[in-house]
């Protein structure tokens, strides 16, 4: 097996396996730590969160409307870290995390008033269903 000498610390290592053969010839430092230090010898800034140029403050719009706030230690985060804000107003609220079943309803439709006089709580999406349809009583279907 080749060893190469790390650029950072000068320690000697062996080839990642993990790594291909054409990232291997690019490969300088022994490790991510030493990977961080510049080529001057100070820590690259970690450019991720609240640290990266682009951050406004963890909270956005989506295209489908709703408000996503970033939480990435909440249990029912999506994978990216972000939850739904109205989700996390009702736990508020209720002091309790929501099952994933159940549903925050926007009282007056806009998806963006996250205010708790806004939000009722449903049990689940078949509850959340006729809240919103009627039901035929002759044909059995539903009527917006």
């Amino acid at each position: 097996m080749k060893t190469k000498i790390c650029k950072q610390c000068g320690k000697e290592f062996i080839k990642d396996s993990r790594i291909s053969y054409e990232k291997y010839s690019r490969q300088r430092f022994c490790s991510k730590t030493c990977g961080l230090y510049s080529r001057k010898g100070e820590v690259r800034p970690n450019k991720t969160g609240e640290n990266h140029p682009g951050w406004k403050g963890g909270r956005r719009k989506i295209e489908n409307g709703y408000i996503i706030v970033s939480r990435p230690k909440h249990p029912y985060c999506q994978s990216h870290g972000y939850i739904l804000e109205h989700r996390l107003v009702m736990e508020k609220h209720l002091g309790r995390y929501l099952h994933p079943k159940e549903i925050v309803h926007h009282i007056n439709g806009h998806k963006t008033d996250n205010r708790i006089e806004n939000l009722e709580l449903i049990k689940n999406q078949s509850q959340h269903m006729k809240y919103h349809f009627k039901q035929d009583p002759i044909t059995g279907r539903l009527i917006a």
